[in-house]
């Protein structure tokens, strides 16, 4: 029985770390969205970018690592998911049809330590939740500073 393959490889039971690991070099086309392609090698290298910032804001946390997401399908939201699985981060998708004392308990109720949003959804996240705004001039400065994080080597 065949399963999933990654060059030549059987990958079926490895994890989204490992599956990851596996694309570093892969000159393929790994991700596409709208006018723009990624390379697999591209994607492993921000979603490590991401992975070393996740593992640095949740580093000084007491709680689950549990990190909400309330963007569209964009490609940071991939480039975020992958960075968690990558350091055993969880990403909670934060639905934006949601508002005030739901959406409140929503991020609440899932031990989210922070959510990540964009400036065209900050304003429905309660003022009472720690918020990254992901096209903003400080997260463009956080990522920069991650820039030369190494992939993780293990599983988390």
């Amino acid at each position: 029985m065949g399963g999933i393959r990654v060059a030549g490889n059987e990958v079926a039971g490895l994890s989204v770390a490992a599956l990851l690991r596996a694309r570093v070099g892969d000159s393929h086309p790994g991700y596409v969205f709208e006018d723009r392609e990624w390379t697999w090698d591209e994607v492993v290298r921000e979603s490590a970018v991401r992975a070393s910032l996740l593992d640095e804001l949740l580093a000084c946390r007491v709680g689950p690592r549990h990190v909400g997401v309330m963007l569209e399908n964009v490609p940071e939201f991939l480039f975020l998911a992958a960075g968690a699985a990558l350091v055993g981060a969880t990403i909670v998708g934060v639905n934006p049809t949601r508002r005030g004392a739901e959406l409140a308990h929503d991020i609440a109720h899932t031990d989210c330590q922070f959510v990540f949003t964009d400036t065209a959804q900050v304003s429905l996240v309660p003022d009472s939740v720690e918020t990254i705004v992901v096209d903003s001039p400080d997260y463009a400065a956080l990522l920069v500073a991650h820039d030369a994080a190494k992939l993780p080597a293990d599983d988390p």
